[in-house]
Order: C-alpha cells, then structure tokens, then sequence
C-alpha cells in the first residue's frame, strides 16, 4: 500500500465516481481502477459498494477513510516537522459552509489564506447549515463553519468568529399592528436544527402553540417563503442581512429575545496534527478581529 494509494482512495470517497477521481488524479480510469482493487485485494475485502450509477462505502471502507486520513496528515506532520517547520506548505484542504458562510464570512479569510499558501488547494463545499456538524464529525470535510450546539462534542474543537442575533422576520407589507398574537400568524421554521430548537423553547416558554406554515431545510427557503408573505420566519439576523430580499424584510420586536447564534470553525481534535488544517486555523484566529460583519 503506497500514500498515493490512500490520496486516490480519498478522492473516490470524495467524489463518489470512478471516471471523476481518475481526473482528479491524473489517471485513465482503468488505472484509476486498477489501484483501488489492489487496495481492496491487500486488504481482503472491498472497501465500495459499486453500482451503474454511484459509488459508496462499504463498513470497512467507511472504516478505513478513518485511517487514511490519519495516515496522511500524521506523513504530512512529518515532512513539515522534518523540514523545521519551514517547508512550503502543498496539499488541499476541505471546508464547508451554507451559503450564507461561504459568501458573508469564509471569502476574506479564504483570499488571505491563499495569498499566503499559494500552494494549498481550497475545495469549498456549500450545504444546509443543519448539516455542518455532521460533515466534520464524520470526516467528510477537514474544516466546517457551524453554529456552536449547546452541547459541542468532546471530539471536535471550536473557533469562534461571531456572534449573531435569532430574530423573528416578516415582509414589509405584512399587517402586524398591535400585540402579534403568535397563536394566530403562519410561521416559516426550519424543519431541525439548532434554530428550530430554540424557537420550539421559546413558544413553550411563553405556553404558546405555534401555527406553522411550512417546515424547511434552509435559511434561503425561509426567506423566500416570508419574502412571498407566507409567514413569519426565525433565522440568523447575519442571513437577513446579507439576503437579497432584506430591503423588504422587517425584524419583528419579540421578547424575550431568541438566544443568539455563536458562529465559528470547527475540526476534530485529531487533525491538529495536519499543518494544512491547522494553518488555516490559525490565520482565522489570528485575522478574525479585524474582520466587521
């Protein structure tokens, strides 16, 4: 088993498709092909599932990404330790962030960090941000922007970026005069999450039962659906803020406030280890007070 085994074995993981990950490599796909079955014949067992149309990993494929990690930043570790710290720094880095993250809080810290690591590969994933969490804990990603859960894993570290306001919005145009009796007005929640526990503790608190409207997967849905005067929606004050529709959005003056969210990296432990990981890190924790949202 060579190190540009395991690299072609995470690729595929990343992918999920053999033609891609041959691309990415630099190799045919029946090379490509050829590697990663020498890999499953020294282990004994196969490490995908293969069908027409997709790739996924076995148990102990799911087992072994684990390890081939490991391996790679603790070799990566190695050859920056065994050059004094002063090697140039080569490789790709993972991050994932919503979409509000990745065009409102990543951009300063990704162009910083890339003037000063010309040779570091940022591949920027966008997803909901109920799923940021998951992402890192199960080593989908090296890096995640997360709204920090009340409960923060032992395994995992956090970085804090910033903090923002849980605010109750509603269209312009939406007749709220008087008392808002939230028993009566249509809400637009988020269907999990970090959010939608909050508000559900909320409405508790206050001895309310909420009228939903819909159950959502993401911010941006929200925003459509209150932008349409389907609702009252609760999100971060950062997404109204940077959100297209804001000029047509008000922020309704509900008490008590919503606990706000604290936003900010997050990695596990272990992959302290990785000087690309960690170089990153550490610029935004060097960089973040300067930065106004």
């Amino acid at each position: 088993m060579e190190f540009e085994q395991l690299r072609q074995f995470l690729t595929l993981v990343e992918t999920e498709h053999f033609a891609r990950a041959a691309k990415k490599c630099g190799l045919s796909p029946s090379a490509f092909t050829r590697s990663i079955k020498r890999l499953e014949e020294n282990f004994g067992f196969e490490l995908f599932e293969r069908d027409n149309r997709s790739v996924r990993l076995t148990y102990g494929g799911n087992l072994f990404r684990e390890y081939a990690r490991d391996i790679l930043d603790r070799m990566g570790e190695f050859e920056f330790r065994a050059a004094g710290g002063m090697g140039s720094l080569k490789g790709e880095i993972s991050i994932y962030g919503s979409i509000t993250a990745c065009y409102s809080i990543l951009p300063p810290f990704i162009e910083s960090f890339r003037k000063q690591y010309q040779d570091i590969h940022v591949r920027l994933e966008t997803g909901e941000a109920q799923d940021a969490l998951t992402t890192v804990a199960e080593n989908q990603v090296d890096v995640s922007v997360i709204m920090k859960p009340d409960d923060m894993p032992l395994t995992l570290d956090f970085l804090p970026i910033m903090t923002t306001p849980l605010v109750f919005v509603a269209h312009q145009d939406m007749d709220l005069s008087g008392s808002v009796d939230l028993d009566e007005v249509p809400l637009v929640l988020l269907s999990g999450g970090l959010a939608r526990e909050r508000t559900d503790e909320w409405f508790r608190n206050k001895g309310l039962q909420p009228n939903i409207y819909a159950q959502v997967n993401s911010n941006e849905a929200i925003l459509a659906l209150v932008n349409l005067g389907c609702g009252v929606g609760v999100l971060p004050e950062l997404v109204l803020k940077k959100s297209p529709f804001h000029s047509h959005l008000k922020i309704l003056d509900l008490k008590p406030d919503l606990e706000p969210y604290v936003v900010g990296l997050c990695m596990q432990k272990k992959r302290k280890i990785n000087p690309l990981v960690m170089a990153f890190w550490n610029l935004v924790e060097d960089e973040k007070e300067d930065r106004t949202w």
